[in-house]
């Protein structure tokens, strides 16, 4: 489950493909072409590029996000069950940051850890 907020918007080729990926690979509710996962929300927009939030357009496949969650030894096992390839668990920094990286069908790519000793509060019951 995600953790901590996330929201952007995202370009992408084909609206049908990242609704499905987000939702049967990772576990998203999806709404329209919305993406929601506990305290994240994606916002999907069918084309080359899009603006993002911080007011640049950015060209399809190049974000890079960055989620929280509680538990992504589970995540990542959760991933691979639904026909997703996440890479291998690894501690990234000295804070003990554990951390999985998935590429989205469109490139883009999701950075998920959870750093060991860190209090976070459970906001719902969705996988990620």
């Amino acid at each position: 489950m995600i953790t901590a907020p996330v929201s952007r918007i995202l370009a992408v080729a084909d609206l049908g493909r990242s609704l499905a990926f987000y939702r049967d690979v990772l576990g998203f509710t999806t709404r329209e072409n919305v993406v929601q996962s506990g305290a994240a929300r994606i916002e999907f927009v069918a084309g080359d590029s899009a603006v993002d939030s911080t007011g640049e357009r950015r060209p399809r496949g190049t974000a890079i996000l960055f989620f929280v969650s509680d538990d992504v030894t589970a995540l990542r096992h959760a991933v691979i069950a639904c026909g997703g390839k996440p890479s291998e668990l690894e501690r990234v920094n000295r804070i003990k940051m554990r951390m999985v990286e998935i590429r989205d069908p469109d490139g883009h790519t999701l950075w998920i850890s959870r750093a060991t000793g860190l209090r976070l509060a459970s906001r719902s019951s969705d996988r990620l």
